[in-house]
């Protein structure tokens, strides 16, 4: 059986032209767009590439799962854990770019997850025990925070 597989990427016979206002390109999970630059003032547009939309509504609904109500017999370390490998694994596939506004939602709605999570799991409201606040109580847990410098590998 001597079969190749080719990706192409197919656009109705016509080319894609990026430099159009509004056109965004989606492959594997990445929105590929030009942006005007806002930093210097020049007004020249620029590649920007990082997570879609798409993609960032997928973690959050997997987070979502692990921090269900149906899970709230497990240990919080339990949880922390599978939240854990679920950011850092999603962390290190799209570290390239420009991820940081997908990566302050992400880490949002995680930390909200985790405090519902940690409130439904008593019949009080949980108090904080090692912390002020619930971000200081998650990272006295070890959650993972998804940041653009911490998933980026080093080079020896």
């Amino acid at each position: 059986m001597d079969c190749k597989a080719f990706l192409t990427i197919a656009t109705a016979g016509a080319a894609l032209d990026l430099d159009a206002e509004h056109s965004v390109l989606n492959f594997i999970g990445y929105e590929f767009r030009k942006v005007r630059d806002r930093l210097f003032g020049t007004g020249k547009r620029y590649l920007h590439f990082g997570p879609s939309a798409k993609s960032v509504k997928r973690v959050c609904h997997e987070a979502h799962e692990h921090t269900h109500s149906r899970n709230v017999l497990l240990s919080v370390d339990v949880v922390v854990e599978r939240v854990n490998k679920l950011l850092k694994g999603w962390g290190g596939f799209y570290s390239v770019g420009y991820p940081s506004r997908a990566f302050r939602k992400v880490n949002h709605y995680v930390l909200k997850r985790m405090a519902r999570f940690l409130n439904r799991k008593s019949q009080r409201y949980y108090r904080l025990k090692f912390a002020d606040t619930y971000y200081g109580e998650m990272t006295h847990y070890g959650l993972h925070r998804l940041a653009w410098a911490d998933v980026r590998r080093t080079r020896n």
